[in-house]
């Protein structure tokens, strides 16, 4: 009997180890962690940390309608069938958030939104069209530009105008594009000289620097984001267009955050705000350059382009109209520890790293190649890159809580 009791719990432990090596060895469902951001009630983990790096640019002009100092919160959503004047009102109602802009989309062949501009004026924001090519037709139909262009300019109301916005579907000869930019950009400069213009592209356009129109013919640039899920890979983009452009050009977004696919028709709203509050404050706190945000509040459900297949509306659920409150809020409070700074940031394109106990090792690309000055002594290579401690660098500070780096510009 005694010896069957010992075989029993022999078999039994056996089951129990072969047990816990199947969990330990099952597949991980682990998805992408979104909010890649530290408590601030615990003390951060400082052996794997990048830390964003900023210097100081002495002077950078101020752009038409740019915000000195921090950025701009803008919305857009789709006018209903009968427009009553009271879209901005209603949604602004809805939203429970106060916007700094609004945007509305038009052809070239369009009737002017008369109605939409007076509500903007009234309600004291900042309108930005956004005027696309004539339904039909050339897309460069210089007759019926200079039949609109006047209707922007007859109560010389600062306004921004989006003009012709690229896609990754655009296959328009870049030189006749450019030149009609340009032509333009020089009668709204004429005829309404209240308005911006803004040169924008799609994030999923590749190559899109071939119908730049030069700096002259652009005050504002901006990119359009539509992110899918969690997995969408909207940041490399992003970094390349901010790099691109922060040395010359305060930059526009416009955003679209899917909570509901056609693929699935599964509601995924709680992960939506998740990546709505990580982008924002993500932007808010590592993107300097970035002066407006438009939110798209649009259905493109039945929608055949890139975008199409999903449903970007946040004012017909209570959860996502919750997330939008925080995330605006984040993203002005973040914005909030750059304008501390006392120079202009510029974010470099090399992160740091952190590792024992809070020891920052900048990326030395940042000091031979941005900043055009010496190697600097006692570098190591770290992380794949040549670097040097931080605390040796002279001028150069570190906070510890935003995961920022920073030079002035003296």
């Amino acid at each position: 009997m005694k010896v069957k009791q010992i075989s029993l719990v022999f078999w039994a432990n056996v089951l129990i180890v072969l047990a816990l090596f199947t969990a330990c060895n099952e597949p991980s469902h682990h998805f992408r962690t979104i909010d890649h951001t530290h408590s601030r009630e615990q003390e951060p983990d400082y052996s794997s940390v990048y830390y964003t790096v900023f210097f100081g640019a002495e002077a950078i002009p101020t752009a038409m309608h740019e915000p000195a100092i921090g950025a701009l919160i803008g919305f857009y959503t789709e006018a209903p069938p009968r427009f009553d004047g009271r879209i901005i009102a209603t949604h602004e109602d809805s939203l429970g958030v106060q916007h700094d802009a609004f945007m509305h989309t038009m052809l070239l062949d369009d009737d002017f939104p008369l109605l939409w501009l007076l509500e903007c004026m009234a309600e004291q924001k900042l309108p930005v069209f956004v005027i696309g090519p004539p339904e039909t037709g050339s897309p460069f139909n210089h007759g019926l530009l200079n039949e609109v262009i006047p209707a922007f300019g007859q109560f010389s109301v600062p306004m921004l105008v989006v003009f012709y916005p690229l896609s990754a579907d655009t296959n328009w000869n870049p030189d006749y594009y450019i030149a009609f930019f340009r032509h333009a950009r020089v009668l709204f400069a004429q005829h309404a000289p209240n308005a911006a213009f803004v040169w924008a592209v799609d994030a999923s356009m590749e190559n899109y620097m071939r119908y730049y129109p030069g700096d002259l013919a652009v005050d504002w640039v901006g990119m359009t984001l539509f992110i899918e899920n969690e997995d969408s890979d909207i940041w490399t983009s992003l970094d390349e267009f901010h790099r691109t452009f922060q040395h010359e050009k305060p930059i526009m977004l416009n955003v679209g955050i899917s909570h509901l696919s056609n693929v699935d028709r599964r509601y995924r709203v709680h992960e939506a705000k998740a990546i709505m509050d990580d982008f924002y404050k993500t932007i808010g706190g590592n993107f300097p350059r970035v002066k407006l945000i438009n939110y798209l509040d649009v259905n493109r459900m039945n929608y055949t382009g890139a975008e199409g297949g999903h449903d970007y509306r946040i004012h017909i659920d209570s959860v996502l109209r919750a997330a939008y409150q925080e995330s605006t809020a984040n993203f002005l409070a973040a914005r909030a520890t750059l304008d501390e700074m006392d120079v202009i940031p510029l974010r470099s394109a090399f992160a740091a790293i952190s590792e024992n106990e809070g020891q920052v090792y900048l990326d030395v690309r940042t000091i031979t190649d941005e900043l055009n000055q010496p190697m600097p002594p006692r570098t190591r290579w770290k992380d794949g890159s040549r670097r040097v401690n931080v605390e040796t660098l002279e001028g150069w500070a570190v906070c510890h809580e935003h995961r920022h780096v920073f030079k002035n510009a003296k």
